[in-house]
């Protein structure tokens, strides 16, 4: 179980691209669904290096090696309300 503090810290690095080991890209898992015997990948892109705050909320489903500029509008993905909301499905990988 994650702690409260965890959380927050976990929210606080969602928030903070430049804090993003592999910056514009945030490398997620997801908590509960499976390809296989490995976990769902997905990807949080930083909207502004792109230009677009539209994105800043939306979990890309692909491998951040896939994700580029220039197909972000061809992949599946899901938009969250908060980053609170994320979390529970999502998780930084």
């Amino acid at each position: 179980m994650v702690t409260l503090a965890r959380k927050t810290q976990i929210t606080n690095m969602m928030q903070n691209p430049a804090c993003w080991p592999l910056y514009p890209y945030l490398p997620l898992t997801h908590r509960r669904e499976f390809d296989g015997p490995f976990p769902k990948l997905g990807v949080l892109v930083d909207g502004r290096a792109f230009g677009s705050q539209d994105i800043s909320m939306v979990v890309f489903l692909a491998n951040v090696g896939d994700v580029t500029r220039n197909n972000l509008s061809t992949l599946e993905h899901v938009r969250y309300d908060s980053y609170p909301a994320l979390l529970n499905d999502w998780q930084i990988d």
